[in-house]
This record gives C-alpha cells, structure tokens and sequence, in this order.
C-alpha cells in the first residue's frame, strides 16, 4: 500500500468521486439560491400583479419563465385598466397573434425594445431586462423585474418600484 502512495485505509477507486462530488455539490447549492431567489421574485410579482390586474389570471408557472403572449396580456391590460403607455403600440403590436403572424420573432423583439426603452425612461432607471433575453426566456428574474415595475409605475407610486429595482440584480 505504502508503495502506491496512498494512505493506509484509503480506497483509491474513491478518490475520484470524492474529487467530483465537491463540485457537484457547489453547483447543486447554486441552483437551489438561484430557484429561491426566482421564488421570492415571483411572489412579489404576483403580489403587484394583482393589486392592479384581477385578470389575467397570473400563476407562478407563467411567472417563472413568462411566455410572450402572457407577457403582451399582462401590459395591455394594464394599459386598458390604466391608461398608462396608451398609444405606444401600433395596431399590430397591440393584438399578439399578429406580432406572431406577422412579425414573427423581430415583432417580438421589436415591442419589447419599445416596452423596455418607455419604462426606463418614464422610470430614470437602467432598463430591467434585455428585449432578447426576455423573447428567449433567459432572465426570469429580470422579466419579473419588468413586470413589477410596470404596474407600480402605471399606478404612478414611483417610490415602491424604486425599491424594487434597486434590489434586483442588474448584472
């Protein structure tokens, strides 16, 4: 045993499990943050989500990847409840099926851009998410970011949503 240059008791079979269970490990850890720190957003979300909109009916599902046609539902109905943004989007980009049909992919992005860029101008903030990763569904967290601040906004309560940025990762 002593010729091999392990230590005595030492199984040298389990040594490299050993090396890459830490690894394994971490990133599980990783992954459990970063699926409770969806969760919290998410509750918030819903939270202002429904002191504005009783419909449509938001869910945690819809909220942990929003899909586009969810997302086009939320802002016009609160532009239809509030006013606010009203006359930002054309005739095509107010009905989603046509952005779909007609637009396709561009169509998407293209009003993102537009919803992004309004509300941080409105807000004097950075913009909350990347039109891109937004139609990928790469950001949840920064997506429900947009969508908590859209609604605060168009209640024109600027204050909470400021604390609502601010505590969200930019990065």
């Amino acid at each position: 045993m002593a010729a091999s240059g392990l230590r005595s008791g030492t199984n040298a079979e389990t040594l490299p499990q050993q090396r890459h269970t830490m690894p394994q490990n971490a990133a599980e850890a990783g992954v459990d943050r970063a699926a409770e720190q969806l969760e919290a957003v998410v509750t918030k979300t819903l939270r202002r989500l429904r002191e504005v909109l009783p419909r449509p009916r938001a869910t945690r599902e819809l909220l942990r990847r929003p899909p586009f046609r969810f997302m086009h539902d939320i802002v016009s109905a609160i532009t239809a409840e509030t006013g606010f943004a009203a006359g930002l989007f054309d005739h095509v980009e107010s009905d989603a099926v046509q952005i779909r049909s007609q637009r396709g992919k561009m169509g998407k992005l293209a009003y993102f851009q537009k919803l992004v860029t309004y509300v941080a101008i409105v807000m004097r903030i950075r913009p909350p998410a990347l039109p891109s990763k937004i139609i990928c569904g790469k950001q949840p967290i920064r997506t429900n970011a947009l969508l908590q601040v859209y609604p605060c906004r168009a209640l024109a309560s600027h204050r909470c949503c400021c604390l609502v940025v601010t505590h969200a990762c930019w990065c």
